[in-house]
């Protein structure tokens, strides 16, 4: 019997896709959150660290589904959240297959 604890990819994926949305609302709500200084993953601030998360998001699903990579785009918030949109989406299509 085995004692590990964990969640399916199904389940991540869910979450990831919650915690993308709160992430925009509350960005629709302040927007200057967005322009505050971010020193994780060399973002200069919030919104290159989404555009860091969620355009690796969207290239990590292009991989997988052996489509060509589309360009990684700078803003505004709703263009950044599109890529994350696009990699749920090509999960589900990808899903629907199996």
């Amino acid at each position: 019997m085995s004692s590990c604890i964990g969640i399916s990819l199904e389940q991540l994926l869910a979450w990831s896709d919650e915690a993308a949305h709160c992430s925009k609302r509350d960005f629709e709500a302040n927007p200057g959150g967005l322009k505050l200084p971010s020193g994780i993953s060399d973002s200069s601030n919030v919104q290159t660290l989404a555009r860091h998360i969620w355009g690796a998001e969207q290239r990590w699903s292009q991989r997988l589904s052996g489509v060509a990579e589309t360009q990684i785009t700078d803003g505004p918030l709703d263009a950044l959240f599109a890529m994350h949109i696009n990699a749920v989406s090509a999960h589900q299509r990808r899903s629907a297959l199996t």
